[in-house]
């Protein structure tokens, strides 16, 4: 239904649920102030490595999404994202009150300013933070009875800080090598920083770890020449092969793991998906979309002096003076038009918003729908002639009285009244957001260096990446 870059149907993720120990939970130190939904997060796919912990993370209220059911696993976590999870763990712990966010003032001033209250210094708040950086924040905030100590650990090849000693020793941190190296200036990302604050909220999730004397050497050597390659050019910044092979692999990983969650096989390179012909190409293609997306929101970010986080509040106007052009709807899209009238006949003896839903639940083949079924956010030119044409000729609270029929399929659709969705207000901004990171995209300078690009053997890079993480 909506705009979306390389909508190929293997790569949705589905509605998932997964469990989680919650002996921490139970315990009180950090109560449950969310409910998660099944598949809230629509880029966290199930069984992910990381899916269990950004799932308690968003149940404790320590790390949440970055922007409506997304929780950006692969973004870099910053200062001021650092410090509001610090601050939060603090207030967890200790029964501190983080004051409300004041007009006009940054996203992360309040939790600046709850931790330096506490004589806790905080870095400058817009810059990547580093491992050293994060650590050290949470060292000031969490006590040491929440540390008890499961491993002996009392130097490591790149640092004998205690307070680092601390987070390995109670099996919070295990390091980047086998060798325990902890890598203090090298950044995080999100997934891996959810993993870690997991390990503080329950104890059950720590891991016992002593390190190895001999490194195995990496499958990618760090002074592998491409890595240090252009890869490409966008307006004038240049991206390395690292930083694409990264997302590349990552591509490849959501991509295995959407598969398994929703067919039970993983990823075959021989097989024939949708209209793919050439899976290296595609993921080529998506990954430097992504590399050049990301660039572009960085600078935005960089030049504007937020974070990438707060560019969908900063660059989107006011939701409430658009109003008269904000649609809301949520539909059951089937692929027949005998189902689709069958579903408007038990929708006209049972009219109701729970009738809708349970037949949505049973019928619907929308993945998105699925996912969020509070409904699309949308305005004019966002959707299909036909759904969009369909949603303005019914009154608010109406539904279809016969099937409407696009290239989807059939659609039987509700019109809802936007401003009793739920967080309508950031779904509008986001749907805004991303038709602007379009505009960009569309308008942006971009050099890809095609001949490195051209020899990249993307399944041999993915097979040294799993063996990598497999060391």
């Amino acid at each position: 239904m909506c705009k979306v870059k390389f909508l190929v149907a293997f790569l949705f993720a589905f509605c998932f649920s997964v469990a989680l120990p919650s002996a921490a939970l139970a315990a009180g130190s950090f109560p449950a102030v969310n409910t998660y939904q099944s598949g809230y997060y629509h880029d966290v796919p199930a069984g992910e490595w990381y899916a269990d912990a950004a799932k308690l993370c968003y149940e404790t209220g320590l790390i949440t999404g970055t922007r409506a059911n997304l929780f950006s696993p692969n973004n870099a976590v910053t200062v001021g994202e650092a410090a509001a999870i610090s601050a939060r763990i603090s207030a967890s712990i200790d029964g501190g009150t983080i004051r409300e966010q004041r007009e006009g003032e940054a996203w992360y001033q309040r939790y600046v300013d709850f931790l330096e209250d506490r004589a806790v210094a905080v870095p400058t708040p817009t810059q990547n933070a580093s491992r050293s950086q994060f650590f050290h924040l949470l060292a000031a905030v969490v006590p040491p009875r929440q540390l008890e100590a499961i491993n002996s650990i009392e130097t490591l090849p790149d640092t004998d800080d205690p307070d680092v000693l601390r987070f390995y020793n109670a099996g919070i941190l295990t390091g980047t090598d086998v060798t325990g190296t902890f890598s203090g200036s090298r950044g995080l990302k999100r997934s891996e920083c959810a993993t870690m604050v997991a390990r503080i909220i329950d104890p059950n999730l720590r891991q016992t770890f002593a390190p190895q004397a001999d490194q195995t050497p990496p499958v990618l050597s760090a002074k592998d020449e491409l890595l240090q390659t252009e890869a490409v050019r966008v307006n004038g910044i240049s991206v390395s092969f690292e930083k694409y092979l990264s997302v590349l692999n990552d591509c490849i990983a959501e991509t295995d793991a959407s598969l398994k969650a929703n067919s039970g096989k993983g990823l075959d390179w021989t097989a024939k998906y949708s209209d793919v012909d050439d899976l290296p190409a595609y993921f080529k293609e998506m990954a430097l979309s992504r590399v050049v997306e990301t660039s572009l929101e960085e600078a935005q970010a960089k030049a504007l002096g937020c974070s990438v986080e707060a560019l969908p509040a900063v660059l989107t106007p006011d939701p409430s003076k658009d109003l008269d052009r904000i649609y809301c709807a949520k539909h059951i899209l089937v692929a027949d038009e005998q189902t689709a009238n069958a579903i408007v006949a038990l929708l006209k003896a049972s009219p109701s918003l729970n009738t809708f839903d349970a037949l949505l639940t049973q019928y619907g083949t929308d993945p998105g729908m699925k996912a969020d079924s509070r409904g699309y956010i949308f305005t004019d030119g966002d959707m299909v002639a036909e759904f969009e044409n369909a949603v303005k000729a019914l009154d608010l609270g109406a539904c279809s009285n016969v099937p409407v029929r696009s290239s989807f399929g059939y659609h039987v659709i509700l019109r809802l009244d936007p401003t009793t969705r739920p967080g309508w207000e950031q779904a509008w901004q986001e749907r805004k957001y991303t038709d602007l990171v379009d505009q960009w995209m569309e308008g942006a300078t971009i050099t890809p260096n095609t001949a490195e690009l051209n020899k990249l053997d993307v399944q041999a890079r993915y097979a040294a990446y799993l063996a990598s993480q497999d060391g």
